[in-house]
Parts: structure tokens; sequence; C-alpha cells
């Protein structure tokens, strides 16, 4: 069975000539001597003497045999006709049984089968598999003249795969092709044929199943058919084509560099042995021309991309107009021009790759079986034209085509998947640019559809899952549904999982990251945050330096680092963000579609910077990006309300700067535009509500107008309806409407409030920031007056006013939750001590107290005190005391943010402003919030200190002296006698370095938690695990307790003994100036009377031999 033609389909193309069968031959048949020509008219009057007769079967067997061995020498269909009529005369001359009936059914299936690949016409194919079956069944098993027929049979099933797609038949072709060569004895002349044979087919099953172990197959039989084919070998150019399909086919899947290298050096052999005038010359240069621009996709070799271009343009010199694979070569070769335009930004590149698209499509009219691919070839060039040029004509154009391609590839097509991803990309695209959300909604319904396309193990799926990450999270930054930002990251870890290599890698961890710091900033997860880093980070590692995405692998990088900063409020690395922003921008192109979202996080970047080192030249260059946001974010733009945010927010920080009225006019404007843009569920209706009600009380406080104080009210007021309880920017909300309400009062109080000038108390506006790159970021600390957390009742506790019976439960189960609490605060919000009144006024003033009132008949006492106590979670810090350590005295009536930054100040505000931006109102530090002058308050203290650690929401351990670098272990805190139980104590401990970030980077929530940190801690202190997770006061293991003491030391000696009261749950006096063996004498006395162990005192190294003498009289 012949298949040499060129109608053949490419993978079926010269399989060989299969081997002749061992069956009894037609008389005369192979002997006869002479032209075809005079066998043929031999055989004619041969069929005329057997008219009637027993031999007439045999005689037109005979010519139909001679026939055919004319067509496939001369190509003459009319003989090929001709021997398929006179072959099906003789089967029916030959019933079942008959001796001649396999031969002839050998000579007509191999006629039918060199018809169909002569005039592709299945029924052809359909009867040759039937002759070629019944053939099989005449021949016993195992017969050595089976192989032919089964080759035979297997070469007619791949053909009629390649024509139906049913791939049952492929099934069956390779386990025919196996059947076939086992029955070949090692050595044959065809068997080389049979192992090139059943390697097409295997390659073809990997394509459909995606086994790598079918490919890896079909390269060992390829490689065995090769060395049957030595140099010379008519089809050794045959061979190394095919083989160098087989490594591009598993370099697609498993990424493996040594693969595409493989196929190239494959490719080029066969080449040099297929001549400017062989047949095949233009497929070998086609094909080595992609495996090159492969590998420039991967490597960006300029010069594999220019041998490719070269190599398509000879291409199309061999195709002339008219061979049916021109349209096919002007496609690969406009992709090259876009590949090398992707990386020079030559724009006549990009035109020329257009015009060869449009070239193409002209040559595939409508009704074309590739029309299809010609349309989204098109739609693909003017999509990237539309990116970096902006013309929506042309995207509107790359929509018309993808729809259209679409139409022509109806549900079940095999290539819809591709039809279906074009176009989700191109009305993603469109929504970028008119934010309309049905445009969105469609492409999440085709990226699905897409993906049910893509079963797990298809090497689509991954792009796939990509294209749907995109999508939802597109969609979330419009509606803000935490439904599709939840999916969009499961998907994008599920892709991460299944990219084959770094190619594309680098795109999926930045899109995770991205994905990830959003819902940080929307749920306050550490462990989102680290993960966005170390992804981000990580993207930046594997992304190639010379490729386009470089750009935005910065980009990602330094938005996470934004908003880690905004976080952890480290300078350094707010530092390092703005460098990654500056080199992201250096290498986006101007024009660029994602160029306004560079310049938007360097503009907040520098915002930043200014609010904490009013640079001017910050400030000013800061103003001037965020102009250029919004002119590139045109009208209609998805983003342009984040860009008129970032401008009014640049402006009114410039305001407090220079004092330019023009400045707030315009922030004030822009900000009013922002909110005509958002509905009122928009995720960002927030920032833009509070922002704009900080610049209208800012131009109030300037000017005095009323309307903008009542205005700002209102914004206010929305602000704090869209900003949860327990959100962590709460705080700021209810105190800027604090702020706002009294200023409508005519009070005293709100009066002087009033009178302060931006010259002695600087109004500082919010961070009202801004996310992804556009979420909001963390707000500016407000400045306020000392006098607004200290205006409570008299003395007496009467008021003006009727206290209802409701505001007497909420007081009492107040004062009863107050109760167990440090008596003073910090207000990590106004930088204010307070004490217990002034934390009952704040919270009278709150919108949680206003809450509780009005809901409180449907509420019990058990949830009004969850309430009462969640508004008074307070966080406690535990360091090693340092010089000039800020007192009750230094800070009381003081803003600790206005102070001289003293090394004291400078450590206080660090931990106020680190437990503000965890999401809590209140601190306490045992520096300043003790009265230490009043040797009563000082008692309470000592007693209560170790409850006080156990019922914070957190203790924030600082460890001055440990660098981000340095281990736990090294720090002088871990040797502190007070520190002991400021480490047994708390429920939830956080440790942070020298520069307040947080120790190792570590992602959880409490480090108690983190098995490496708790490792750490019980290496370094010697105290087991279980005792640091879950501590007990008391008498048990009393021993035990005195031994994690017993290295221990405090600057006053007697307070070795003190700091075990809270741990061994003991209430005795505190008696400052006693020596430390009385003190320790007490201590042990108290143990041993109520727990009756004297063995605690055989602890010798913790016990002074003269401290037995206070042991034994107490």
């Amino acid at each position: 069975m012949h298949t040499n033609n060129s109608r053949i389909p490419d993978r079926l193309k010269s399989r060989g000539t299969p081997p002749s069968l061992d069956l009894e031959e037609p008389p005369g048949g192979d002997n006869e001597i002479g032209s075809l020509d005079v066998i043929v008219n031999r055989r004619r009057a041969e069929l005329q003497r057997h008219t009637r007769n027993v031999n007439r079967a045999s005689a037109l067997s005979n010519l139909a045999a001679a026939l055919r061995d004319r067509f496939e020498t001369k190509g003459g269909i009319v003989d090929l006709d001709e021997a398929i009529t006179l072959g099906r005369s003789a089967l029916e001359l030959c019933p079942d049984g008959h001796r001649d009936r396999a031969t002839l059914l050998h000579i007509l299936s191999n006629c039918l089968w060199d018809r169909y690949n002569k005039q592709p016409v299945v029924e052809d194919l359909q009867e040759a598999i039937t002759l070629c079956k019944e053939l099989l069944d005449i021949l016993p098993q195992r017969n050595p003249d089976r192989c032919a027929p089964s080759y035979n049979l297997a070469l007619c099933l791949s053909a009629r795969y390649h024509k139906l797609a049913v791939v049952s038949d492929l099934d069956d072709a390779i386990s025919l092709g196996r059947v076939a060569l086992d029955l070949l004895p090692p050595g044959h002349d065809y068997r080389s044929t049979l192992l090139y044979s059943l390697a097409v087919d295997l390659n073809d099953m990997f394509r459909e199943r995606h086994a790598v172990a079918d490919v890896d197959e079909a390269i060992t039989l390829h490689r065995k058919a090769l060395q049957l084919r030595p140099p010379g070998h008519p089809d050794r150019s045959l061979s190394l084509h095919s083989l160098a399909l087989c490594y591009d086919a598993r370099f697609r899947v498993k990424a493996l560099e040594d693969d595409v290298e493989e196929a190239i050096k494959l490719e080029r052999a066969a080449l040099d042995l297929r001549p400017p005038e062989h047949p095949d010359r233009a497929v070998s240069q086609s094909t080595l021309a992609g495996y090159l621009r492969q590998r420039y996709k991967e490597k960006y070799v300029t010069t594999d991309i220019e041998e490719a271009i070269d190599l398509y343009q000879s291409v199309l010199d061999l195709r002339l107009e008219g061979h049916h694979l021109r349209c096919s070569t002007l496609h690969a070769l406009s992709f090259c021009y876009a590949d090398r335009f992707d990386k020079q930004l030559v724009s006549n590149d990009l035109d020329k790759a257009i015009t060869l698209a449009r070239t193409a499509l002209t040559l595939r009219p409508q009704g074309h079986p590739n029309y299809a691919i010609s349309l989204n070839t098109l739609a693909d060039h003017l999509r990237e034209k539309f990116w970096h040029r902006g013309s929506l004509a042309d995207m509107e154009e790359a929509i018309s085509l993808g729809r259209a391609a679409l139409d022509l590839r109806p549900p079940g097509h095999p290539n819809r998947h591709f039809s279906l991803c074009n176009l989700a990309y191109y009305l993603r695209d469109r929504f970028h640019q008119q934010a309309i959300i049905v445009h969105i909604d469609e492409a999440v319904t085709l990226a699905r559809e897409a993906l049910e396309f893509c079963p797990l193990g298809h090497p689509q799926r991954p792009f796939t899952l990509h294209l749907l990450v995109l999508c939802l999270r597109d969609r979330f930054q419009k509606q803000a549904v935490i439904g599709d930002l939840e999916e969009a990251i499961n998907l994008a870890r599920a892709s991460m999982e299944l990219y084959p290599s770094t190619v594309y890698k680098y795109l999926v961890l930045g899109l995770l990251a991205l994905c990830l710091c959003q819902r940080f900033e929307k749920q306050q997860g550490l462990g989102d945050l680290q993960e966005a880093i170390t992804l981000s980070q990580a993207a930046m590692k594997i992304c190639p330096s010379q490729v386009l995405e470089k750009f935005w692998t910065l980009h990602v990088l330094a938005h996470c680092l934004l908003v880690k900063f905004e976080k952890q409020n480290v300078i350094e690395i707010l530092e390092e963000a703005i460098t990654h922003a500056r080199a992201s921008l250096e290498l986006c192109p101007a024009g660029y579609l994602l160029r306004y979202q560079v310049i938007g996080t360097l503009s907040q970047c520098l915002c930043q910077r200014y609010e904490i080192l009013h640079t001017t030249e910050d400030i000013e260059e800061c103003v001037k990006l965020a102009r250029a946001v919004v002119e590139l974010c045109t009208i209609g733009h998805l983003r342009r309300p984040w860009a008129l945010r970032i401008l009014a927010h640049c402006l009114g920080t410039r305001f407090l700067k220079k004092n330019v009225m023009v400045d707030l006019e315009e922030a004030i404007s822009l900000g009013r535009s922002a909110l005509e843009l958002l509905p009122i569920d928009h995720a960002d209706r927030f920032a833009a509500e509070y922002s704009l009600s900080w610049h209208l009380y800012t131009r109030f406080k300037n000017q005095h107008v009323m309307t903008d104080l009542e205005e700002s009210i209102i914004h206010g007021k929305v602000a704090l309806d869209l900003c949860p309880v327990g959100h962590p920017r709460v705080g700021n909300c209810r105190d800027n409407l604090s702020l706002y309400l009294r200023s409508q009062t005519n009070n005293q109080e709100a009066r002087a409030l009033l009178d302060i000038s931006p010259q002695k108390a600087p109004i500082q506006s919010p961070r009202d920031g801004l996310d992804q790159l556009e979420n909001v970021s963390t707000v500016e600390m407000i400045s306020a007056d000392p006098r607004e957390e200290t205006t409570v009742n008299d003395s007496t506790g009467s008021c003006a006013t009727t206290v209802s019976p409701t505001e007497q439960i909420v007081k009492s189960i107040t004062l009863e939750v107050l109760e167990s609490m440090p008596i003073r605060l910090l207000n990590t919000h106004t930088g204010m001590m307070c004490n217990r009144d002034a934390q009952i006024s704040r919270f009278e003033s709150s919108s949680e107290y206003g809450h509780l009132l009005s809901s409180a008949i449907t509420y019990g006492t058990d949830c009004i005190r969850v309430a009462v106590s969640t508004y008074f979670q307070y966080v406690t810090l535990s360091h090693r005391w340092g010089k000039s350590e800020p007192l009750l005295r230094d800070i009381e009536d003081h803003n600790i943010y206005n102070m001289t930054p003293t090394d004291g100040i400078a450590k206080l505000r660090a931990f106020c402003l680190t437990v503000r931006q965890r999401g809590y109102l209140w601190a306490w530090s045992d520096t300043c919030c003790i009265d230490k002058q009043s040797s009563a308050e000082l008692q309470e203290a000592v007693g209560s200190m170790f409850s006080w650690y156990r019922s914070s929401v957190l203790t924030i351990v600082h460890l001055t002296d440990v660098t981000d670098v340095a281990p736990l272990c090294h720090s002088i805190w871990i040797t502190r006698g007070w520190t002991l139980q400021e480490l047994l104590a708390p429920n939830r401990v956080l440790f942070y370095t020298q520069n307040w970030s947080l120790y190792r980077d570590d992602p959880f929530l409490n480090h108690k938690e983190s098995p490496a940190v708790l490792e750490e801690l019980q290496d370094a202190t010697g105290i087991p695990s279980q005792y640091l997770t879950h501590f007990n006061p008391g008498m048990e293991d009393a021993r035990i307790k005195l031994s994690w003491a017993s290295t221990r030391r405090t600057t006053r000696p007697e307070d070795i003994a003190y700091s075990l009261f809270g741990i061994f749950d003991l209430h005795l006096p505190v008696l400052y100036g006693e020596s430390k063996d009385k003190a320790l004498g007490r201590l042990l006395a108290e143990i041993i009377s109520q727990s009756g162990d004297t063995t605690i005192l055989d602890w010798h190294c913790l016990i002074p031999d003269t401290a037995f003498k206070y042991t034994i009289n107490s």
C-alpha cells in the first residue's frame, strides 16, 4: 500500500510500501517482461479469452494489478478507477472460502487506498478498511502473512482518524501496528517502515491524550527507524523530520530545554538532505523556523527570530500564489514579526504582521476550512496594536473578527477552545477601557467554557486557567464580590502548579501575588501579604531580562512592597519599592496599555515617602506622575476613579506643604468626579468618601464655610458605614467623623479645636491610598487636641442629661469589662494617654456605642459584653528597657506623635503605629502606663501584670538587638526577669526586630503557632513548647518554673522575686528597698505554704543561702 501521494496528511506521508504478502500471485504476475503498457494490453487480451470460464477471476485480478502498477508510475486516475472496478468484479467471482479471495482483497484494498490518497473520498477509505478486516479474518492468528494486512489496516484507520477525528481508530491503528511489528522478523527490509509508522501514530496519540509515555515511546521507535536508515537512505530526511516533531511535542509539555535543542539539530540535518529542488524542502524550512521561534520565546536570542523570518521568507518564495500552504506561511511569518516587535518595539514589525495577516485572510474566503484561523490571527495582531497604541477601532475590529471565528467553530468543534479564549481576551481589553460589566461577564463565561475543553493533563489547561483568573480578578475590581477573588486565587494556584516551565510562569506568579495583595487589603491576613511578596520576588528571579513583561514583574514587586510598607512602616521597604517602581517605568514602553498602573504605583510610593521625609522633590514628582495617570485613564476607563483619587490625594498632600488653595480646590473637584463614577457598593467607594470628607473639612478649617463642614459630615458618615467594625481603618473614620461633628457645636472646646492653625498643628491628610494597585491603603494619624480625650462627666458621676436604662446597662457592663484592664491605655489613633474616664468618654462617643444603644433590646448582656470587650481590645508591649524611656509624667497631656523623638519616644511611637496598623485602637506599655510615683498603683500593677498580658489581644515583643538576619536566641530579652511572664502569659505573641519589621517575615499571626519560632524559643529559654503555648499560673511544677528564672536577671535585685508573683498566681506586698534575699524568702515561703512542696529549697542556683533564713522565719 503506497503512501507517497501529496494529498496524504503530513503525519502519514511516506510511511513506505507495505511488506509483500506471501500469497499466491496471479499467473505470470511478476515475471512478465516489457513495458507497463504492453503488460496491460496482454492482460486485457487474456481477460477477453476468459469470458465465462473459471479463470476469469484470475484474469480480472491480473489486469487490475497491472493497471495499478501503471497508475503508480504514470499517475493516471483512469487506470485506478478501472482497476477498482475490475477488482470488485473479480471479488464477486470468488466467494468466501475461495483460494484467491485473500489476494483479491489485498489488491482491491490497495487500489482503494491509492484512490483515497489521490481523491480523498471517505467511502473509498471505509471500503478499504472493511476489506482489510475481512482479509485478517481469513488469515490464521500468528500467521506471518498477517503482517502486511495488519499494517495496511493500521494505515487506513490512522487516515480515518485524521479525517473524522475518531480517537478509537487511532487506538486500533497503534494496536495493529504493534502486531505487524511483532510479526516482521528483525532485519526485514520494511522493518524501518513499520517502526516509523507506529511512532507517528503514537505521537498523534500523545497530542490527543497528553500521556508523556506515548511520545517517549515514539521517540524511541523513531530512533530505531533512523538507525535502519543510514546516510544515503531515501527516507532518512523523513525520519529526521518526524523525530524532530516528537521532541518538539514533548518540549511543549515538559519544557525540557534539551528537547527544543534536539529538534532544531534534527531539522537542520533533515534540511541539509533536502536540496532546493526537493519537494519537502519548504516543509523542513517552515518547521525549523517554528522551532527557532520557540527557542527565541525561551531565550530571546535575536539571531533565532532573525533566522526564522529569513526561513519563512524562503518558504514563501517556494509556495507561490495558489499554493495551498501559502496562507499558513503568511500566518507564521506574521507571528515572527509580532514576536520581534515585542522585544525590539519596532513599529514597522507590527504593521508588517498585520499586513501579512490581512493578506492571508484574503487567500481564505468564507467557507474555507481554516478561515477561522485567519480571523483569529489578524485579531491577535490588532489586539497587540491596541495594547501599544490604544486605538479602540483596532480593538473593536479584533472583537468582530473573534466573534466571527467563534461562530465558525460551534460546540463540539475541536478548535473552539482557542476561539473562546481569544474572544475572552478581546472583551477583557474592552472592559478595561470602557468598564462595562457585561463585557467582563461575557469574558468570564467564555473562559469557563474554554476550561471545559481542557481536562487535567491537557497542555492548554494552565493557560486557560490563567485567562479565567484575569477575568475574575477584573470583575472583582469592578464589583468587589469576594467570591470572584477567592476563586481567582484558587485557580491561580492550580495554574501555577501546571505551568511546564518558566516561559510564562513569572506572569502566573505575579498575577497570584496581586490577587493575594488584594485579599490582604480586604481581609488583612498577613499570610497573604507575605506570600504575595515571596511570589513576586520569585517572579522577578525567573523572568528573563529581555522580555517586555519584565517591567510588569518589577511593578508587581513594587506594589507588594508598598503594601508591606503601609503595614510595617519601615522606610527601607518603601525605598526598595521606589527603586523597583522606577525600574519598571523605565522598561514600560510609552503608550503601553498598562503604563498608567506603573506610573500610579511610583506616584503612591513617592507620596508616602514625602509624608515621612517631607522632601519637596517627592511631592512635586508625585503630582506630576498622578496627572499623567489621569491623562492615560481617559473618560470611560475602568481605572479612572482610581486615577482621579491618586491625583486628589497628591494635591491634598501638597496643599499641606504649600497651603496653596488651588491644590485643595482641585483635590475636592477630583474627589467629587471619582465619586460620581463609583457605585455605592464599589470596593473603592470607602476610600473616595473618606478622602473627599477630609479635603472638605480641610477647606472648612481654612475658609469656615459651613456647607463644607456639612458635606464633610455626610461623606464621613457614608465612609463609616462602608467601614465595618473590625476594619483596620474604622478608628480613623470614627475619629474624623467625631471631629467633624464637634466642629458643628458652639461649645468652647469645639471653638478651641477649630482655632488650631495649620502652622501650629498641621492637619495631616489620610493616606487614602490606592491599590493595585487600587485598594485603600493605611491612613495617616490625625493630630488631635489633648483635651479631646479628657472631657468627661464630673467626679461625682452626675450628668446634665437623663441616662436611660439601656445606657445604664451598657455602662455597667463597660465598667465591669474595664475593671480587669490596665488603668491607662494609649490611643493609637490620637497618640494620647487615656485614663479610665477618658476611655469611657471615647467609647460613649463612638459609633459602636451608638449601635449598642440602638440594638440593646435585641442583644443579651453576653452580646453587649462581647461588643464592649471587642472595642477595648488592647495590645501590650514587651521589651528590654533602654535609656530615656518615657514615664507617665513625660507624655501625659501630650500627643506622642508630635513629641521630640528621643530613643524612648521613637520606640513608643513605633509600637503605637504598629498596633494601629494591625487594626487596634488601644496599646499598653509598662514604661508610661503606670504611675510609678504612686506606691498603691505600682503594687496593683505588679499584682495584675500577668493577667493584663494574659487578657491582651496581642503582645508585641520588640527585640532591640536583633536585626532582620540575626536569630532570636541572641537577644538580651531572653535573659531578663520580667520578660519571663511576658512570654508565658499572652495567648498571642508577635516578635519584631530592631527596625520594627516582623521577625523572620513569618506569615503566622501568632508566633506561638509558628513551628519555626516556637522551636527557637524552646531552644533559647529551655522551656518546653507545651508551657510556651498553654501556660497555667499557680503552684504546679514549682521547681520547673523556678528553674526557668534561675538564669534571668533584673535591674533591681528584688524584682527577681516580684517578677515571679504572677507566674505563681500570688498576691504579695511589693516592698521596694527590701533585699533580694528577703523578697525571695517571702516568695518561697508562700509557695511552700500553698503547695507544701519543700523540695524547691534545693534550687540553690537561684536561692542564696541567706534567703533560707527568711524562708524559715516566714
